[in-house]
């Protein structure tokens, strides 16, 4: 190999990659759907919203993974950067709804915050 020579991936290569990066993001969201269904919330229609949603993107990581198997990759275990960002991002927002209810000012989201809220 000549040094500082860069091998460049095939057309296949790229797109399980491709696939992957949208894997880690599905899962990403599946994981945060899973979070936000542990929340207590005031309104009853809201827990159904998000099952429907934690559906969706569950579905998704099923087809993406099945999709990465059938182009010959192996499909992302974990969320990676993207499970970060959105953990960064969820704990941010539930931080910012303990901080809204302990100064008694409204939700918005009709979640009720409990003491197995502020994890």
């Amino acid at each position: 190999r000549i040094k500082g020579a860069t091998m460049k991936k095939s057309g296949t290569d790229q797109t399980i990659d491709a696939l992957n990066s949208f894997l880690r993001g599905e899962i990403a969201a599946v994981e945060t759907y899973e979070r936000a269904l542990e929340i207590k919330f005031s309104n009853p229609s809201i827990p159904q919203q998000l099952r429907e949603c934690h559906r969706s993107h569950q579905m998704r990581v099923d087809i993406l993974r099945e999709e990465i198997e059938e182009a010959g990759g192996t499909p992302a275990e974990d969320a990676g950067s993207w499970g970060t960002f959105a953990n960064a991002v969820e704990g941010g927002a539930r931080s910012l709804l303990i901080l809204l209810h302990g100064l008694g000012l409204p939700t918005g989201g009709g979640a009720a915050v409990g003491e197995n809220d502020a994890t």
